[in-house]
């Protein structure tokens, strides 16, 4: 099994080669540095990433013998290509826990994003049809890697679902749209 000990071993190298980058901008190129709140944004958005992949990517089945032993006891997930069904069927069927988990969880998901991206690249201004590409992009890749890599083992442990897709783009619309609130309470703390 891939563990989840890679997703933050992938965080901290992405860190990593920012600095080196950052570093050698600073004193090759004779750039300026960045402020300290932008490094600190900088820092936590690459954290934030680690935890993404962790959440959404590990751990990652390879045995093949757990792999059959999970196929064999019905433990394969299912890809949902229709829309709204997962969640028609999350709030029909399942406890208050659960709904809140789930849907709240992928509305949740990339609403960090839409402000890290603010916070990172200053003014950035997007009109709703490029804040709808990025989150639905972002989203896209994350289950187009579940997808990829459940083929690619020969089992589905995460499913591909569109819903996810509806949830996490509008998480990260409503998350982009938020900032206008969050970016009041940054200037207390960094001005």
């Amino acid at each position: 099994m891939i563990t989840n000990g890679l997703a933050i071993f992938i965080g901290l190298l992405m860190y990593i080669i920012f600095i080196l980058f950052r570093i050698y901008k600073i004193f090759i190129l004779k750039q300026k540095f960045y402020p300290i709140e932008k490094s600190i944004f900088i820092f936590v958005f690459f954290a934030y990433i680690s935890g993404l992949l962790y959440v959404t990517l590990f751990p990652i089945p390879i045995d093949v013998d757990l792999i059959n032993d999970r196929i064999s006891e019905g433990f394969e997930e299912e890809n949902n290509f229709i829309p709204l069904r997962s969640i028609i069927n999350i709030i029909s069927e399942s406890s208050l826990t659960t709904i809140l988990t789930q849907i709240g969880g992928n509305l949740l998901l990339l609403f960090p994003l839409a402000i890290f991206i603010q916070l990172v690249f200053n003014n950035l201004t997007l009109k709703i049809r490029g804040v709808f590409i990025i989150g639905f992009l972002s989203s896209l890749i994350i289950e187009m890697s579940q997808l990829t890599i459940s083929n690619l083992i020969g089992f589905t442990y995460r499913s591909f679902d569109v819903d996810d897709l509806i949830l996490n783009t509008l998480g990260f619309f409503i998350g982009y749209f938020s900032y206008k609130f969050v970016y009041p309470i940054r200037n207390l703390f960094f001005e």
